[in-house]
């Protein structure tokens, strides 16, 4: 029968990584779709801790499983040996570093695939990395309890050179996983470097006009009154630089703008043109576009959004959605 110092020691074994999973995951939730929830400097605490501490510590526990009994139960625990025992320092070194290069490593795998990195996917990443490894070391710790055996750990100063070359043979190290991280990040990194070979992708979006003297291009002198049902001349530029041949639309939008409390808004917004196109990758492509508007705003202010997509708009375009984007503020008249 268990004693029951020990079935509430083994109660304890996981309560960091439940700590450690919901912290991760409520940060995610409340920095993506609860922003304002938070005062600035609380985020910028749990922002640190996303990032440098929590997945650090989930992937420290999966390789050191007797870790956390040893925290709990004190350094005399009979569970916990001298040859499983991680240091203070250690735990700490661990923590950040392991941090340090399990948080970039699956964004470069996903930029590597050709998927575009932003707050969500990275949100994603991390939050992922931190549940599987804690996952992973509540299977560990539950095996240790069962085999009382732990995994070695090089000691520092001056056994280091020999407990190195007695754990490279018996289990991870923190000097092995070290240089496998490193080695690792490198390796990934190059490939990124080498399959991008033109640096970073983007595609240039620009409106120009048509100067009546010379007939040259210009990025000045914008159609700035119009008349309802008087269409005007408009030149959309773009050049792809994406690496690849690119298919875009262009959507055009006379945006009604009102004031709020808090700002202005969109009040009502008409596609007032559309158009698609497909470009090789370097490729340029001037438009010129007669732009016709005959809903006449009222009182309120009225702007042409130009919003680019790279394939398919969605069904209510906005400048929030758009790949790209420009406009100019225009008078409407009857």
């Amino acid at each position: 029968m268990s004693h029951p110092d020990e079935r509430g020691g083994r109660a304890l074994d996981n309560l960091d990584l439940l700590v450690v999973g919901t912290v991760s995951v409520g940060t995610a939730v409340v920095s993506l779709w609860l922003p304002a929830l938070l005062p600035t400097p609380l985020r910028v605490v749990l922002g640190f801790l996303f990032v440098f501490v929590l997945p650090g510590y989930a992937a420290t526990a999966a390789l050191y499983p007797t870790m956390y009994r040893q925290i709990v139960r004190g350094s005399e625990s009979e569970t916990v040996s001298d040859d499983t025992r991680l240091f203070g320092t250690e735990i700490a070194v661990m923590t950040v570093g392991l941090s340090i290069f399990s948080v970039p490593l699956p964004i470069l795998l996903v930029n590597l695939l050709g998927f575009d990195i932003g707050p969500d996917t990275t949100f994603a990443l991390v939050t992922a990395v931190t549940v599987v490894c804690s996952a992973a070391a509540v299977l560990r710790r539950a095996r240790s309890r069962t085999e009382r055996a732990g995994v070695p750990v090089a000691r520092l100063g001056e056994r280091v050179t020999s407990d190195l070359r007695a754990q490279f043979s018996s289990g991870p190290t923190v000097g092995a996983v070290t240089v496998v991280l490193l080695l690792t990040a490198a390796g990934v990194a190059g490939a990124t470097l080498i399959s991008q070979p033109q640096g970073e992708t983007y595609t240039e979006f620009s409106l120009l006009t048509i100067d009546d003297e010379t007939g040259n291009l210009t990025a000045d002198e914008y159609p700035t009154s119009f008349a309802a049902g008087d269409p005007q001349s408009v030149v959309v530029a773009i050049t792809n630089r994406e690496g690849t041949e690119t298919s875009y639309t262009v959507v055009v939008e006379q945006q009604q703008i009102g004031q709020e409390s808090d700002g202005r808004r969109v009040r009502q917004a008409t596609t007032v043109d559309q158009f698609s196109l497909t470009l090789a990758d370097q490729e340029t492509e001037r438009l010129n576009r007669s732009i016709e508007i005959s809903q006449i705003p009222g009182s309120e202010q009225s702007r042409l959004a130009f919003l680019l997509y790279r394939g398919e708009p969605p069904e209510r375009p906005s400048i929030e959605s758009s790949y790209r984007h420009t406009y100019f503020w225009v008078t409407v008249t009857e």
